[in-house]
């Protein structure tokens, strides 16, 4: 039946709702990290693509593509650790996706981008934002890699008997 895929749990999400998030019940406290990190993500991408218009559509895809994506996260650790990462994706992009509104923006005006788009001034700038990627990125892996032996500490004091 449609409606039993449908039925509302205790917690009020449908079933439907609940295989989109991979299942996942997390507190308040978590849901609000994943929201905060989805908007973060959102606000970044609508900012990257203001340009081209799109200000209002990234704003909206982005932050509900990636509040689902931190909302399937098992631990508000591993929402922490994926928000960094996507946030690196977002700054790698961010010379590309402004080198691109360049030259559509030149393109219109008869004039070529290409000594500007090709300088070494703006593979200085494309260098600046992979490093910064890099910082975030690596702040991902420290939070992840702290998890882990935290993980790995637990599992080892639960295996040792008493006695």
């Amino acid at each position: 039946m449609a409606s039993d895929s449908r039925t509302d749990d205790a917690g009020g999400r449908s079933r439907s709702v609940r295989r989109l998030v991979g299942g996942q019940r997390h507190s308040a406290r978590t849901t609000a990290l994943a929201v905060v990190l989805a908007l973060l993500c959102g606000a970044y991408a609508a900012w990257l693509l203001a340009d081209f218009g799109l200000r209002w559509p990234a704003l909206l895809a982005v932050a509900v593509l990636a509040g689902v994506f931190f909302y399937s996260r098992r631990t508000p650790a591993a929402m922490l650790v994926s928000g960094f990462y996507a946030l690196a994706v977002l700054v790698v992009l961010t010379p590309i996706v402004l080198d691109l509104a360049f030259v559509f923006a030149a393109d219109g005006y008869g004039i070529t981008p290409w000594p500007f788009v090709l300088s070494l001034a703006d593979l200085v700038f494309l260098g600046v934002f992979v490093v910064l990627a890099l910082v975030l990125s690596a702040i991902g892996v420290v939070i992840s890699r702290r998890v882990d032996a935290g993980n790995e500490t637990d599992s080892e004091d639960a295996a040792v008997s008493e006695g």
